[in-house]
């Protein structure tokens, strides 16, 4: 049985569809519904949560899941169906729905920082951090 290549994602972002992604390299057994990941949305990591199986996107190439910061899923895949049902009826994007859900303090971004340059007078380039 071959392993998905895409998945589908909500992303904690304003956004009124999911989006698909590619599992990464190697990295397929580790995805299952539920699980949070971080994927790139512009020039940004953003959190997302997986949702299901995709089929390959038409008319573009999809970009890989960056990063899995956990090992088991946040929620149970039977949820996902409520999560999608409170989005539709609320009209709410379905990543912010999934987001309020879960405690907070669970959603992860990144962003771009100035390295302090006290002990040298070189500028130094922005270094990417994730919180």
């Amino acid at each position: 049985m071959s392993l998905p290549a895409y998945w589908e994602v909500a992303v904690a972002a304003a956004l009124p569809q999911t989006l698909t992604y590619k599992a990464p390299q190697g990295m397929a057994h580790l995805l299952e519904p539920g699980l949070r990941v971080l994927v790139p949305l512009g020039r940004r990591l953003v959190t997302g949560y997986l949702l299901g199986q995709a089929a390959p996107p038409q008319g573009f190439a999809a970009r890989d899941i960056a990063d899995i910061p956990d090992s088991k899923p946040l929620f149970p895949k039977e949820l996902i169906a409520f999560f999608r049902w409170i989005g539709d009826y609320y009209f709410y994007p379905l990543g912010q729905v999934i987001k309020e859900a879960l405690p907070s303090g669970s959603a992860l971004t990144s962003k771009v920082t100035e390295s302090p340059s006290a002990s040298s007078s070189k500028r130094r380039p922005p270094v990417k951090s994730v919180r």
